[in-house]
């Protein structure tokens, strides 16, 4: 009986001896933690290998000196970064790590004290060090960009702003170094390397540089965009692009390019390729972009949509003029037209109306307008011939517009079909575009 309670004794006594133990210890950790966020320098004076104390002295350390005025200060040689402070913040990390080697802020401690010294990434090592104990540390991989920049590693440049760019840690600057390495012939076969892997910084850099491309950037970067269009499996994007290109190579008027390219996009070739002025003159809904298919607007007050089952529906009680559709055509140039619709409409001229603008590209003169008025109302049919159009013709923009009436009143019409022919003596119709002074 007296050894069982003696042994009872014990035990409680090694039990409460070892909760006393934990429980300093557990007081212990949490004095150092709070001290932390007090006194970083006083907790590593009384724990001098705590190794978050030693990552915090250093962040202090470091702090003092990576802000831009002191970058500046560093650079133009009135604030020195001493290789004294320099070496004692890499024993600390050092003395981090060597206790936590799974703190990766240790290792880019250790680079980040060289970099201030010198404002210049150097020590590659050690960043691939700390990408390799955590790969998406994004000052890491920006150290990393800067160095693989200046040391010409393209290769693993690109590849560490994919990753950059997937984790949100890209800039206008990088996409600037992008347009950069494309304009060098000798690296041209590089971004396209990557482009045919579909990178994730893809969409932003075409984005990014091709409303500014010259006839010279399209001849060397066209290549490069249907690369990534080929390798890309995203509608959206592919559709965006493909708007930003033609919408370019319309801004400096290579028409003759942008009928060749679009011509040969899968949609073109899966839709029918074109044979006459106008493509998809029956209004169907093609997954053909534009501007060689029906490009449809919706401005304020008004709409015009291609529907799923054929035909263009428009409407507006827009109190100014507003553009509905548009197509880049190629009627042929020398000989008289024949403009021919059917569709259905109920307005009266003097409520407003729609009509059609041909024009010839770029300058846009001469124009023809055809109006969809009264005199057609009935059968749904109109038919106007249009004079030949002179040389240097050969591409021309056809427009739908709504021009608002004397009434505050919606118009709407549904057209089934355009189309523009050469004229001959059988489909003549007598009534010709009007050509006066554009409105």
């Amino acid at each position: 009986m007296a050894a069982g309670l003696i042994n009872r004794a014990i035990i409680t006594g090694v039990t409460l001896l070892g909760v006393s133990v934990f429980a300093l210890a557990l007081w212990q950790n949490v004095n150092k933690r709070m001290g932390l966020d007090v006194d970083p320098v006083t907790t590593l004076q009384a724990n001098p290998d705590y190794a978050p104390a030693l990552i915090a002295v250093n962040d202090m350390t470091l702090a003092a000196y990576s802000t831009a005025e002191n970058r500046k200060d560093i650079s133009e040689g009135k604030l020195i970064f001493s290789e004294a402070d320099a070496d004692a913040v890499k024993l600390r990390a050092k003395q981090a790590f060597a206790k936590a080697p799974l703190n990766v802020k240790a290792i880019t401690q250790i680079a980040t004290a060289d970099f201030l010294r010198t404002l210049n990434w150097q020590d590659r090592k050690t960043l691939m060090l700390a990408k390799a104990r955590n790969a998406r540390d994004r000052k890491t991989l920006m150290a990393l960009s800067y160095i693989d920049m200046r040391g010409g590693n393209f290769d693993a440049l690109l590849e560490t702003l994919d990753l950059r760019h997937r984790l949100g840690n890209m800039a206008t600057g990088d996409l600037q170094v992008i347009q950069s390495l494309s304009s060098l012939p000798d690296q041209r076969g590089l971004i396209e390397k990557k482009l045919a892997r579909a990178p994730s910084w893809g969409e932003d850099y075409f984005r990014f540089v091709i409303p500014n491309w010259d006839a010279e950037d399209i001849r060397n970067n066209r290549q490069s965009l249907f690369i990534f269009l080929g390798a890309q499996d995203n509608d959206f994007v592919r559709q965006t692009l493909l708007r930003f290109y033609f919408l370019q190579l319309n801004r400096l008027g290579l028409y003759q390019d942008a009928l060749k390219d679009w011509s040969a996009l899968p949609e073109v070739q899966a839709s029918g390729s074109k044979t006459r002025p106008l493509y998809n003159p029956d209004f169907k809904l093609l997954t053909a972009p534009h501007p060689f298919n029906w490009r449809t607007y919706d401005p304020s007050l008004a709409l015009a949509e291609v529907e799923a089952a054929g035909g263009l529906y428009a409407s507006s009680n827009a109190p100014k003029r507003a553009l509905l559709a548009q197509q880049l055509i190629t009627a042929p140039t020398g000989q008289a037209l024949r403009a021919d619709m059917q569709g259905r409409w109920q307005y009266r001229q003097q409520q407003g109306y729609f009509f059609w603008r041909l024009s010839c590209m770029p300058a846009r003169e001469p124009f023809f307008d055809i109006i969809i008025g009264d005199d057609s109302r009935e059968n749904g049919a109109l038919s106007f011939d249009i004079p030949p159009l002179p040389e240097g013709c050969e591409f021309q923009d056809l427009q739908l517009f709504a021009e608002p009436g004397g009434f505050n009143q919606r118009i709407s019409m549904r057209v089934e079909s355009m189309d523009i022919v050469p004229r001959t003596a059988d489909n003549s119709s007598g009534a010709v575009a009007k050509t006066e002074g554009r409105p």
